[in-house]
């Protein structure tokens, strides 16, 4: 079965159609749509573009998995490890249709360490279908002040590897990388600037400063070191983890240092979650602090969605017979 059409599905649609087939043990097509029509519209194009991206078969008149992954409970477990299995089926893609839907990806261009497009009209129009998924996929957001779509950093990989046939050369790699990081940068100097006022507003706090640790110290697990008092104990140190945070979306990455760092200080450790208004400008207006992040975040699965971006792995030869 291909697709007959350029239809593309909502994310809603692509959701309802797997979760009936992954939760019924009667998978023949007739009783699939039934089932589907009851909640959800469109099910001949959002079959066939699940079929296309190589995530399910038909064989016999029944609908199969095709993707083992598929079948993992952790795929289904939210939607956002729904979305970045899906973002990565499409990017992946050998269909010729949806690569020809796919083909203004081409279109954005390396600026400031990110990759941008701003489309015409027509171009926005006629792209509308294939561009609305991504956006849905979190794989793209739209920068609406400036009418333009950009590349999320987590699906910057899977970006790459569409655009195998234009390739990023090693120093606009590094430009990027380099750009991240004066970001954030920028974004730990703002918020030493507010620290350093909200101390003065208590003269408890004279003679205290603020330190920039991560400048001197990257394995400390936290980037800036200010003051609380405590009505017990006095003055005592607020440790302070900074992530400049898209403006759309709160989403940062922490690593395994900082998560044990979060654990060991608990209440004394802050998460300062700072959106960014564009490469040298935030938002502090919107700003948003989180004490103890170990457990209101990580250990709280039913606000936050974890995803882990790599693994680890040492080899023991002690396990050599």
């Amino acid at each position: 079965m291909i697709m007959s059409n350029t239809v593309i599905p909502s994310f809603n649609q692509l959701k309802a159609l797997l979760q009936i087939i992954i939760e019924v043990q009667q998978r023949k097509e007739a009783h699939i749509r039934r089932r589907y029509l009851q909640i959800e519209t469109g099910f001949p194009f959002v079959l066939s573009f699940l079929i296309a991206i190589r995530t399910l078969r038909i064989e016999d008149n029944y609908i199969l998995i095709k993707d083992k992954k598929l079948k993992s409970p952790d795929t289904l477990r939210s939607d956002t490890n729904l979305k970045e299995y899906l973002c990565e089926k499409v990017l992946n893609t050998s269909d010729p249709r949806i690569r020809k839907e796919l083909s203004f990806l081409k279109k954005f261009y390396f600026k400031e360490g990110s990759f941008k497009y701003l489309p015409t009209t027509k171009e926005r129009l006629r792209e509308s279908g294939i561009r609305n998924l991504l956006i849905e996929l979190e794989c793209i957001t739209i920068i609406k002040h400036e009418k333009s779509y950009l590349i999320l950093d987590k699906s910057e990989n899977l970006f790459l590897q569409f655009l195998s046939k234009k390739p990023v050369t090693l120093d606009k790699f590094k430009s990027s990388q380099k750009n991240k990081e004066q970001i954030g940068t920028n974004g730990e100097q703002t918020i030493i600037a507010f620290e350093k006022d909200r101390l003065s507003r208590d003269s408890i706090y004279n003679g205290y400063k603020v330190k920039h640790v991560s400048q001197s110290n990257v394995s400390a697990g936290y980037d800036i070191l200010s003051w609380d008092l405590n009505k017990k104990k006095g003055v005592v140190p607020r440790y302070i983890e900074v992530k400049v945070i898209p403006k759309q979306s709160v989403q940062f990455y922490l690593t395994n240092n900082e998560l044990e760092k979060a654990k060991l200080y608990g209440n004394r450790y802050y998460l300062y979650l700072l959106p960014q208004k564009n490469k040298n400008q935030f938002e502090l207006s919107k700003l948003k602090i989180i004490q103890d992040p170990y457990t209101h975040v990580f250990e709280n699965p039913g606000d936050w969605d974890r995803h882990v971006d790599t693994y680890k792995f040492t080899y023991s030869a002690a396990n050599e017979q």
